[in-house]
């Protein structure tokens, strides 16, 4: 088992005229991700599927759970640090726009250890060349690039410190579909080379039967079902029903 998530609560405090009130956001949520294992999380927007996503990777803190990677909390920075690695939905925000694809990608590699200059950026190349990208983008910024080329650049910073997790959080629902379908054939490449484990977030069925093994359905705060790709016929959960049939009709 390579990420187990047990008992997971979350609530955030809302104003509301003079009072405050507290808003559930995850309500017990408990799973486990296998190791080389694409597991997909799917559920309507809002519903706090991004939430659970910064809290596996460290950026929040649950109001109690647990949540171990290779058998370790992700609370502590050191049991997280290069074991793991997330791409956002929206690549304009989810990167520094003064900065250069270079510097994009060559942060994490030099956070690591030091590294001559001309051997970080040999390896600068090798991973945009990994995400099919040229290395002449090396000099170009964010506003330069396409969706799909900036969403492939964010991919390969991910890669930089060779994480065993890679958290996608509607890491293609802004991409066309053509653009879309390259970079999931991209990321089932990428998983066989450097044997990779994937927690893929979506709002859409389709996408996610196409990418991952294995679904959880995310609803009113929780995971009310789950199945592998090849059981969502058996799904009984009204819920999870309706999502698939509204795929069907």
């Amino acid at each position: 088992m390579l990420l187990h998530v047990e008992e997971v609560y979350k609530t955030y405090t809302r104003s509301k005229g003079w009072r405050r009130q507290k808003q559930k956001v995850l309500d017990n949520v408990s799973f486990t991700l296998e190791k080389g294992e694409s597991l997909g999380l799917v559920g309507e927007s809002g519903s706090g599927k991004s939430t659970l996503a910064r809290i596996i990777s460290g950026i929040e803190r649950p109001d109690s759970g647990n949540v171990l990677l290779n058998g370790k909390s992700l609370h502590y920075r050191q049991h997280r640090h290069q074991q793991l690695s997330i791409v956002f939905q929206d690549y304009t925000t989810s990167v520094n726009p003064t900065m250069t694809v270079y510097s994009m990608i060559s942060e994490p590699l030099s956070q690591q250890n030091y590294l001559p200059p001309l051997l970080l950026r040999d390896q600068v190349a090798g991973l945009l060349k990994k995400v099919g990208l040229s290395p002449d983008l090396m000099t170009r910024y964010p506003h330069e690039l396409s969706g799909g080329q900036s969403q492939r650049v964010c991919i390969a910073r991910a890669l930089a410190t060779h994480p065993s997790l890679i958290i996608l959080d509607e890491a293609v629902s802004s991409l066309d579909i053509p653009a879309q379908v390259q970079i999931l054939d991209l990321l089932e490449e990428l998983k066989q080379e450097f044997r990779l484990s994937y927690f893929f977030i979506t709002h859409n069925i389709q996408t996610l039967c196409y990418f991952c093994q294995r679904v959880l359905f995310f609803n009113e705060h929780s995971i009310v079902a789950q199945s592998s790709i090849n059981d969502l016929s058996t799904i009984e959960h009204p819920y999870a029903k309706a999502l698939l049939n509204s795929v069907i009709d």
